[in-house]
């Protein structure tokens, strides 16, 4: 069981482990309230403005339900006309409930638009009772102008407010921050790398007994680490601080923000600071004032520009000058938008997923396009980063495809040329591709069309042994190009060493069958010395055995005539016994002499 379970948990294992590295990865974006906090008296209204943070990945819809306590808080109405949301339709909402403490929508633009702090609502609140008010996003999602729908929302950043029972009096700032450090919300992450605005927390008061001055301060240096550079354009919105050094001679400070950029501050002090927080700003260029105070009075002013804009361009078209159907393989496109603030800092173009080309003109002409279906994404970003996109599909017309009519279909790695020919138009020329068989490119040349719509040319070899194809692609003089025309696999080989009867054998070959011959001629050379021997050994047996019969019998012809019995008396019948036994052993010695010379004569062979 143990064993079982173990192998249930490994295999989810892989598989998320898998999910995790193979599943497509996309751009993150944030859906946040701001400002993210602030303090508030039981009567007052304020505004909040839900905002989506997505930088790098175009959205075109979003959706929420955003929660409130409504025994604290109470909507008093919701702004979603142009001037307050990028959405120009909504299928839900917005709409509210006071009693269910709840705001919903869902709504979305035709067009993709990109931006750090791109404004969807303005919600009015008037505070009803005394307390902590939390203004909780849920249930939301930002879908990416993919054309696939895909959820980028990867933060939610919610609000929270204090309602406190008497009017707030106005001290070190004129915005809704808190001023108790530690009273800031947190962001709540999900996954991805976007993350909400800064928060900020209320500089604290300063007290020192100032030195003696004998003239009066200079101008402050300000830094606002929101808006680092007065010449550029920003598109984030949220609390921010404005900074500078305090010398050892200043007593006090005064600090505004307004849109005059020659207003001086109010020659009254806010306490000893070396900062100041303010709210939210709206779009528009706004100017920080800070003056500093000594012994000696007041000091001359600094004047800070902070130039916002959170708005993308105008919605626009592209229009493709030859038509959306077309055989001119470069396009001319033209659009054109504005941006009532920053303006338009340029226009980037992207053809389906390629590289997008910046310009800063209207028209573009497209680069060289092959035949198919595109898709034009047209983004307008102006000096603020911030980005509207339109799209369109847009298909090049193929010219007529060439035909290949010669190849050598049994080519030798060993060759210097490979020759290809056929047909195609008049006054274009084709790309040939040598590719191998997993359709990698080994080399690629360009052959030129004749009059009468012939051409031919060679790949320069030698090649390396292996499967191949040639893929043939026209085009004519406008660059317009064809469908591409590939020829059926050929085997480059080993050119042969020689052809034996119509046997064609590559050098390999020749020598492995020469040392296979070689091998067998051996074993055939062992085999029949080895009969030779067989046989050998079988006639020596044969001589070996007439010897000794031979001389058997011989033997006993000797015997019996030593067994006969001399005397006196010899009769002629013991003559003629005699006589016979010699003549056999003659006859015996004749024929051991011959058996033994043949014998010999045919072992020596």
């Amino acid at each position: 069981m143990r064993r079982n379970k173990l192998k249930s948990y490994l295999g989810w294992g892989v598989v998320v482990l898998v999910f995790v590295l193979f599943a497509p990865r996309v751009q993150a974006a944030s859906l946040f309230v701001s400002p993210g906090n602030g303090q508030v008296s039981i009567g007052q209204s304020f505004d909040v403005e839900v905002r989506i943070n997505s930088n790098d990945q175009g959205f075109n819809a979003a959706q929420a339900t955003i929660q409130f306590p409504p025994s604290i808080l109470q909507v008093k109405s919701i702004d979603s006309s142009p001037a307050s949301s990028v959405f120009n339709f909504w299928l839900t909402g917005p709409s509210f409930s006071n009693t269910n403490g709840q705001i919903t929508f869902l709504g979305g633009t035709t067009n993709g638009v990109v931006g750090a702090s791109i404004q969807i609502l303005r919600i009015s609140f008037t505070a009803k009772s005394s307390g902590q008010a939390n203004i909780v996003i849920s249930d939301s999602a930002i879908t990416a102008s993919d054309g696939s729908g895909t959820n980028i929302l990867t933060t939610v950043s919610n609000a929270n407010f204090l309602v406190s029972p008497t009017t707030v009096t106005p001290g070190t700032s004129t915005s809704t921050i808190p001023t108790t450090p530690g009273t800031t919300p947190t962001p709540t992450p999900t996954t991805g790398t976007v993350v909400a605005p800064p928060v900020v927390t209320i500089p604290r008061l300063i007290t020192r007994k100032p030195t003696i001055a004998s003239q009066a301060p200079s101008t402050p240096e300000l830094n606002v680490p929101l808006y680092p550079d007065q010449t550029k354009w920003y598109n984030q919105i949220s609390n921010f601080l404005v900074q500078w050094k305090l010398p050892s001679d200043i007593s006090g400070i005064s600090a505004v923000i307004n849109k005059n950029s020659k207003a001086n501050p109010p020659a009254r002090s806010e306490g000893l600071y070396d900062a100041k927080a303010f709210p939210p700003l709206s779009d528009g260029i706004w100017y920080a004032h800070v003056s500093l105070q000594n012994n000696m009075g007041w000091g001359a002013t600094m004047h800070y520009k902070l130039a916002i804009d959170t708005v993308p361009p105008l919605p626009f078209t592209i229009e493709v000058m030859e038509g959306l159907t077309t055989d001119v393989p470069a396009p001319t496109l033209k659009f054109k938008t504005s941006d009532g603030l920053s303006g338009i800092g340029h226009y980037a173009i992207r053809v389906d997923n390629g590289e997008e080309l910046s310009t800063t003109a209207e028209v573009m002409i497209l680069p060289l396009q092959a035949p198919g279906k595109k898709k034009i994404t047209v983004k307008a970003i102006d000096n603020a980063g911030n980005v509207r996109e339109s799209n369109l599909d847009l298909e090049i017309l193929p010219i007529a495809s060439p035909t290949v009519s010669s190849l050598n279909r049994e080519a030798f790695s060993s060759e210097t040329n490979l020759t290809v020919s056929g047909t195609s138009l008049v006054n274009s020329v084709v790309w040939l591709s040598l590719k191998n068989a997993d359709d990698s490119l080994i080399t690629k040349i360009k052959a030129t069309v004749d009059a009468q719509g012939n051409w031919g040319t060679q790949f320069g070899g030698p090649f390396k042994k292996g499967v191949y194809f040639v893929e043939a692609v026209a085009q004519d003089e406008r660059g317009a190009s064809s469908l591409s025309v590939k020829t059926p696999l050929f085997n480059i080989k080993a050119k042969p060493l020689l052809t034996i009867g119509g046997l064609a054998l590559s050098q390999t070959a020749f020598f492995v069958s020469l040392i296979i011959l070689i091998l067998l001629a051996f074993a055939g050379g062992w085999f029949t010395y080895y009969l030779w021997r067989q046989q050998l050994n079988r006639k020596a047996v044969i001589a070996q055995r007439d010897v000794v019969n031979i001389f058997a019998m011989m033997d006993k012809d000797l015997t019996a005539i030593t067994n006969l019995k001399i005397s006196k008396d010899i009769t002629k019948a013991d003559i003629a016994r005699v006589r016979f036994t010699l003549k056999n052993m003659r006859n015996n010695l004749t024929k051991a002499q011959r058996y033994i010379i043949e014998n010999i004569k045919e072992i020596s062979e």
